[in-house]
């Protein structure tokens, strides 16, 4: 028995040389051709495994894809090993599902196929014995390439790893998408002064989520702190940061307004000082009408309160009171003027109730003198002095007598005919 090269097809020998190391061809004689070439075969595949290589199964590849009872995508006739025009969803923060069934048929000697993947996005993995994706993506959404490959072990007699084994593989694309938003809590209304922090905060559910606010209608600018953010920020509120605000949240699942609320900035309060009032003193005579006053200036709103000889005067909340005082006396009065940023009282003012009449008129030879009864009690009050011949008929004016003048009297030319006379406060 001796050892010769043999004579083969051109491929085959050329697939041999390249093994040549790991080939031992032997034979007995010419004659003896078939066993030698197929052992020679066998060497050269069982030297390739033990080489570590492994081979594409040729043909053309089916692949489906289900996800729970529902198929997915089923697609058959792929050429070879190649590219799949599948785009499976997959959904941030969502648990994935699906399982691959990818066709691979070769001989098997009883061992389970396994599958294995590549290039899927950041929390997926496939079970290496079922085929089955599973996990949470949370990545950027976009278009994702991935490479799924489902092996089957060589026949029997040969060594079974997985990596020495046939394989199918498909190239998928995988389409990462976010959880529409989401907005779990609004915005509240605000009211500040100005100078005062102040800030609008949003809750909203979702991935990868961008916010913008709105003000009036119009993108809040991006250089206003939190434009952009779930909180936005006035370190300083001023009345122009006044207005109707709200949210837009999004991502690459849609979008979601959150509700309109107001931020109010109200001007720097000034406490409340009083620029004009009644005069100290009002004399009045019983049963007549008078009308108290206090005019005030500060930060709007300004409340009023009147008070009458240390009581609060039920009902009296503007800036005038009127008072009607029938029994003779003074009473005393003041207001109060109340803001947020304080308070200022009037100064008090007393109403004094006198009798209104004449002292005995005085009578020299060509005049009758008329002057008021306790004139220094009616302040600078003044009244017109009216005159007719009887009890009854119409009053005409006969002149005007001032309660402040040096002598509060009036003189009238003396006649023979009787005559009455009356004052009318002016």
């Amino acid at each position: 028995m001796h050892s010769r090269l043999i004579g083969l097809p051109a491929l085959l020998l050329s697939a041999l040389l390249q093994l040549s190391p790991l080939v031992r061809v032997a034979t007995a004689d010419a004659a003896a051709l078939l066993s030698p070439v197929m052992a020679i075969i066998r060497w050269a595949v069982g030297a390739a495994a033990v080489a570590g290589s492994y081979h594409a199964v040729s043909g053309a590849t089916t692949v489906t894809v289900t996800q729970g009872a529902n198929t997915v995508v089923a697609t058959a006739n792929i050429p070879g090993n190649g590219v799949v025009n599948i785009t499976l969803p997959v959904t941030n923060g969502v648990a994935v599902g699906y399982r691959f069934n990818i066709q691979v048929s070769v001989p098997s000697n009883g061992n389970p196929a396994s599958y294995s993947m590549t290039g899927a996005p950041p929390g997926l993995t496939m079970g290496a014995n079922t085929g089955v994706l599973t996990g949470i993506t949370q990545t950027n959404a976009a278009t994702y390439t991935f490479r799924v490959t489902r092996w089957k072990s060589r026949p029997p007699g040969l060594q079974s790893d997985i990596n020495s084994g046939h394989f199918k593989s498909v190239t998928l694309q995988m389409n990462v998408v976010d959880i529409a938003p989401a907005i779990t809590v609004d915005p509240t209304p605000v009211t500040v002064n100005a100078g005062e922090p102040a800030s609008l905060t949003v809750s909203a559910t979702g991935s990868n989520l961008a916010y913008r606010w709105i003000r009036d209608g119009i993108e809040v600018p991006l250089s206003q702190p939190g434009a952009t953010n779930a909180t936005l920020t006035f370190a300083a509120a001023q009345t122009v940061n006044s207005g109707n605000y709200q949210v837009r949240v999004s991502n690459s699942g849609g979008n979601a307004l959150s509700a309109v609320v107001k931020l109010t900035v109200n001007a720097v309060a000034t406490k409340p000082a009083i620029a004009g009032q009644s005069p100290a003193l009002v004399v009045v005579h019983p049963g007549e009408p008078v009308t108290l006053f206090v005019n005030a200036t500060g930060t709007a709103p300004l409340a009023y309160e009147w008070h009458r000889n240390g009581q609060t005067v039920a009902g009296a909340s503007g800036a005038e009171l009127p008072v009607t005082e029938e029994a003779f006396g003074e009473q005393v009065f003041f207001a109060r003027v109340t803001n947020v940023a304080g308070s200022a009282e009037s100064s008090p003012v007393t109403v004094r109730v006198r009798d209104l009449r004449l002292s005995p008129p005085t009578v020299t030879a060509n005049s009758l003198v008329l002057r008021l009864s306790d004139a220094a009690q009616l302040s600078d009050r003044r009244y017109r002095v009216e005159t007719r011949a009887g009890i009854t008929g119409d009053w005409t004016p006969a002149g005007t007598i001032a309660a402040d003048a040096a002598d509060p009297s009036l003189t009238l030319p003396l006649t023979a005919d009787a005559a009455f006379f009356r004052l009318v406060p002016q």
